[in-house]
């Protein structure tokens, strides 16, 4: 197919500002396109060089598509707990705030991007073109809340659900299993069965052992630790007793649980006598709200 997008079939000279299909001609030649995707053309007969323009179309808009607790991917927030934002265009190559963290402070900005739960600025980890990663600013609210992204290429806006807690834990996929990530307590050793993962020394638990997991979205602290700074010292969630956690149907003994880094807590708990062998469903609650379903420790 051809297309005219320049000169009306004339032989003249006209149109030096006019739009390219109303301008005349006379026996134009070479064309050359600029690095902006303009043409510029030589006009012979009437001795110019002349340029037609073809500005860039705008990068695409920011958009949210969702806002999820970054450890099990739930639909529900809270304050100081992780959280991932998806989308798109949030920015061109990825951030961590390894590179803006200085004298102990977290970034409320990186790369040009910023970002509001509830209009109040959270600390970026992450920012990547699809991905933002942020400690939720410390919010007491429970309901839907407006959560906006600004950045290079313009403002995204969307609502999130938050809540007092939304617990979750880090958790990793071994063979058919999804486990939390478990390490056994001042030890280098990871629950799991014997050479399961690569370079990493593991073994299963055993009744009597002290095992620590990660998580977040617990609640409160006591004392509150300050917003935006990273920690010199733990913080020990507000009410202990408020936390169960069970393996197999028994409880196990929760010894502390401590947020050692902003939206991260440490939990150590104690295996408990004969919660049975093999692969072991462990349930984690917070005031009877469950942290992610279906998930089994490695016992012997």
């Amino acid at each position: 197919m051809i297309s005219n997008f320049a000169g009306s079939g004339i032989g003249s000279f006209f149109g030096e500002d006019a739009p390219a299909r109303s301008s005349v001609w006379r026996f134009p030649e070479a064309m050359v396109a600029d690095a902006a995707g303009n043409l510029i053309i030589a006009d012979t007969g009437n001795l110019r060089v002349r340029r037609i323009d073809f500005p860039l179309p705008p990068p695409p808009a920011t958009a949210i598509r969702a806002i999820l607790n970054t450890f099990s991917a739930g639909a529900v927030i809270s304050g100081f707990s992780l959280a991932t934002i998806f989308g798109e265009n949030f920015i061109a190559e990825p951030l961590t705030w390894d590179s803006a963290l200085a004298e102990g402070r977290l970034p409320f900005e990186l790369g040009g991007v910023r970002v509001t739960v509830n209009n109040r600025a959270a600390a970026i980890s992450y920012v990547g073109p699809g991905q933002i990663n942020i400690v939720v600013p410390l919010d007491l609210t429970s309901g839907p809340v407006p959560v906006e992204v600004t950045g290079p290429n313009g403002r995204g806006n969307a609502t999130a659900f938050m809540a007092d807690v939304s617990p979750a834990l880090l958790t990793r996929k071994i063979g058919e299993h999804t486990s939390p990530y478990a390490q056994f307590a001042g030890e280098s050793v990871q629950v799991a069965p014997p050479g399961v993962i690569p370079d990493t020394e593991t073994r299963p638990a055993r009744e009597g052992d002290f095992v620590d997991f990660i998580a977040t979205g617990l609640g409160l602290t006591d004392p509150v630790p300050p917003e935006g700074v990273t920690f010199e010292s733990p913080f020990p969630l507000a009410d202990l007793s408020r936390l169960a956690v069970t393996i197999g149907d028994k409880p196990a003994p929760v010894e502390a649980a401590l947020m050692v880094s902003p939206g991260t807590y440490l939990v150590r708990i104690r295996i408990p006598e004969a919660p049975g062998s093999g692969e072991q469903p462990i349930r984690l609650e917070v005031r009877g709200v469950a942290a992610q379903p279906n998930l089994t420790l490695s016992l012997e």
